[in-house]
């Protein structure tokens, strides 16, 4: 019997499978990959700008942050068993040794961050999509091209209740952090 599929058939992997896949040499080490929603997701390249805005970016929040808290960049989070970003900047609560036999998972998140040079669409959909789900409390896109910042705060199932967008010349005041200002002007959106 022939089977005639109208959607086809994607088989979902795990946290677990996706990093056999790397111990195996399936992945290779240099590959820009991350595991979303059970799919493995090739990362766009990091461009000149990109790698500018997130220096800078995670130089502001470490000098900014409370002792209880860290920043991390371009590293791993757990979202679910079949979820693990990599977003540019992670807001985590604790040291980074709390994190030596397990990555952050979701609720120790404070606030990610995403630059958009050539990935807007995908972190304005997938990804808010999946951060949303996972609770996060709050989530910036930096739209490179828009020379803008979108916050989204207020998760409600896959979407965020509350949405603002930021010209490149604001000062912005993460949530979690009311003593701490962002100032956009900083970052090379011009």
């Amino acid at each position: 019997m022939i089977r005639h599929l109208t959607e086809p058939t994607r088989y979902r992997f795990t946290r677990a499978e996706y990093h056999r896949m790397g111990e195996e040499g399936i992945l290779p080490p240099d590959c820009r990959v991350e595991l979303l929603d059970g799919e493995i997701v090739e990362m766009s390249p990091i461009g000149i700008k990109h790698r500018q805005i997130v220096v800078i970016l995670s130089e502001m929040f470490q000098r900014g942050l409370p002792a209880d808290t860290h920043c991390q960049v371009q590293q791993p989070i757990v979202l679910a068993d079949d979820s693990e970003p990599e977003p540019d900047l992670a807001i985590i609560r604790g040291r980074p040794t709390d994190y030596m036999k397990s990555h952050p998972t979701a609720d120790a998140v404070v606030l990610l961050i995403e630059v958009a040079q050539a990935s807007a669409k995908f972190d304005l959909g997938e990804k808010l999509r999946a951060y949303a789900r996972a609770g996060i409390p709050e989530y910036w896109v930096i739209d490179v091209a828009a020379k803008s910042l979108i916050v989204h705060r207020e998760p409600q199932g896959d979407s965020y209740g509350a949405v603002t967008t930021h010209a490149s010349d604001a000062v912005v005041v993460p949530n979690a952090f009311p003593k701490l200002t962002i100032d956009l002007a900083a970052l090379p959106l011009a």
